[in-house]
């Protein structure tokens, strides 16, 4: 009786790790369809890795650059560190889109080619390894060049 008191305890144990692990992934999937949603993302955009590292899985302590540069935007605090099933209102939703577009001039990755400009040509703002092609980004370049001036 003993063994299978201890069998049943750690299977409750091995249940409840695993949900707090999935928190800050399922916590934040509203963001992710927004986002998708929101600028169109490509299917190779559309994934945790658009603001997250590659290594660790979806967490706030594992974001890459563009994910960093987000979460430090004061306009994100209200929305940060919800609990799993929080749901985020349409106005909570915009202010990450308006986040979001606030960055499209920088280069959180550091790869010559701005935030906006990556997420409009299907690569990761936050992925030194993910750029488009230089020939992508001087047509776009060529196609926008009067867009900042308006």
């Amino acid at each position: 009786m003993g063994g299978k008191r201890v069998r049943v305890v750690t299977l409750i144990l091995v249940i409840a790790a695993l949900s707090w692990l999935a928190g800050p992934a399922l916590a934040q999937k509203p963001f992710k369809e927004f986002v998708q949603t929101h600028f169109s993302l490509s299917a190779a955009q559309n994934k945790c890795t658009f603001c997250h590292g590659e290594k660790k899985g979806p967490s706030k302590e594992n974001l890459n650059d563009f994910g960093k540069a987000i979460q430090a935007d004061p306009d994100m605090k209200p929305l940060l560190n919800k609990k799993v099933g929080y749901e985020y209102s349409a106005q909570e939703l915009a202010i990450l889109g308006k986040v979001i577009e606030k960055l499209g001039p920088k280069d959180s990755d550091g790869d010559g080619v701005t935030n906006a400009e990556e997420i409009a040509l299907g690569t990761m703002p936050g992925d030194t390894k993910s750029t488009p092609a230089p020939v992508d980004v001087e047509a776009y370049r060529k196609k926008h060049a009067g867009d900042a001036k308006k």
